[in-house]
């Protein structure tokens, strides 16, 4: 009895080390992914929803592992098998989407906010184009920052991006006195916040736009010339760009304001 009970016992303890073996979800995590092709059996293995999880945590982590008294406790990295990425994965899209949704959220109220504001006064960019600096000597230009100053200096030769904008005034039989504004130009697809806008301009503007008029602005970085990315932005048509319009604050005659606080 005692035999048969060995062998059993030892029946048993193989069936579970093969079952362990050939369990998915029990493989260790490579510590190098640039080549993951010798886990794709393991990994074939997985429902595709677990597959995805896993090859996101090994994105994000880069096979780096941390004791968890280490880790970063908003994104532990301290995965050692499939079972532990899916699970840390999962969190992490779950926090990644709650934060999303709470962005949306702002953004929503940050867009209701600028909506009077846009729907008073229009913009439009008009022309872009790439000049000698001594050619914008006299001219009024707006910087790309409030903190910045079209201060013109250097060689008369230095080529300067500079883009064009017509501010178009909607309100009805009301004129604008004053306003404030940010103005970006971004490439059609890219996100709103990323770094890597094409174009740039802070506006203040302190002359006076009729009721259904119009007043052009230039805005150019005159401290520093032309680049290569300038040059595509200027060959880039129309309908590849994005202007994000912010107008910040404006002025009436009639002494009202409309404000977008942030």
């Amino acid at each position: 009895m005692f035999r048969l009970l060995l062998v059993l016992g030892l029946g048993a303890l193989i069936a579970w080390g093969v079952s362990v073996q050939r369990d998915p979800y029990r493989t260790a995590l490579p510590l190098e992914v640039a080549d993951l092709s010798p886990l794709a059996p393991q990994l074939g293995k997985l429902p595709a929803a677990d597959r995805e999880l896993v090859l996101g945590y090994l994105e994000r982590s880069h096979g780096d592992v941390l004791p968890a008294k280490f880790a970063d406790p908003d994104e532990p990295l301290t995965a050692r098998t499939f079972a532990e990425a899916i699970k840390l994965q999962k969190q992490f899209l779950d926090k990644q989407a709650g934060l999303m949704a709470k962005l949306k959220a702002r953004e929503a109220e940050r867009e209701a906010a600028l909506a009077p504001l846009r729907a008073a006064l229009d913009i439009s960019l008009v022309k872009r184009e790439i000049v000698p600096l001594g050619e914008l000597v006299g001219q009024p230009l707006m910087a790309p920052s409030a903190r910045a100053k079209a201060a013109l200096g250097g060689s008369n030769e230095r080529p300067i991006m500079v883009s064009t904008y017509r501010l178009q005034n909607n309100s009805n039989a009301v004129g604008i006195q004053s306003l404030t504004a940010n103005v970006r130009i971004r490439k059609a697809g890219s996100d709103r916040y990323a770094l890597g806008e094409l174009s740039s301009c802070y506006i203040t503007h302190n002359r006076p736009i009729r009721s259904g008029e119009s007043s052009e602005i230039r805005c150019a970085n005159t401290n520093r010339a032309a680049s290569e990315a300038d040059r595509a932005y200027l060959a880039m048509p129309l309908d590849d760009l994005v202007i994000d319009w912010e107008p910040q604050r404006i002025r009436f005659n009639d002494g009202q304001e409309l404000v977008a606080n942030d």
